[in-house]
């Protein structure tokens, strides 16, 4: 019998989907306990850029002053504690960025990032440099190797 990934994951909407306008904003708290891994999916489109020195950053954070309540308060992730599919930025000087976007020929893009800390909470936060720069954004969370994997028979 072959054992299926699907049961070993649980999905998340990490970041609803939104057309940024020039507006930073917050992801949904992710909490990670009873999992040993996570990846963040980004979808980006449709992005405009207004000049050269504007963009998008796309970053990721994780809790401190953790409770079973949630995280009242947050940390960027070290550069150290990311697995990134593409890496654009100074890791002593932009922790916690997973991308910057400025390019408006960008078009639409796919951007992941696995976690490897300790932290029980993880967020996604995306800043903007102008009100004029926008893009639509969403991003999803997979947790998966759960510290109690279900055991699934056929129908």
């Amino acid at each position: 019998m072959i054992r299926d990934n699907y049961s070993n994951m649980k999905f998340f909407q990490a970041y609803l989907p939104v057309n940024t306008t020039g507006v930073a904003g917050n992801g949904v708290q992710i909490d990670l306990k009873g999992y040993e891994a996570c990846t963040i999916v980004f979808n980006v489109g449709n992005n405009a850029s207004v000049s050269t020195a504007s963009y998008i950053d796309l970053i990721l954070q994780h809790g401190l002053l953790e409770s079973d309540a949630g995280a009242s308060a947050w940390s960027l992730v070290p550069a150290s504690q990311m697995i990134h599919s593409v890496y654009n930025g100074d890791s002593t000087t932009s922790t916690g960025l997973v991308k910057r976007i400025g390019d408006s020929s960008l078009g639409s893009a796919t951007y992941i990032v696995g976690y490897k800390g300790k932290a029980r909470y993880l967020r996604v936060r995306q800043s903007v440099t102008a009100a004029e720069e926008s893009c639509l954004l969403g991003a999803v969370a997979i947790l998966s190797y759960p510290a109690n994997w279900p055991v699934n028979e056929p129908a």
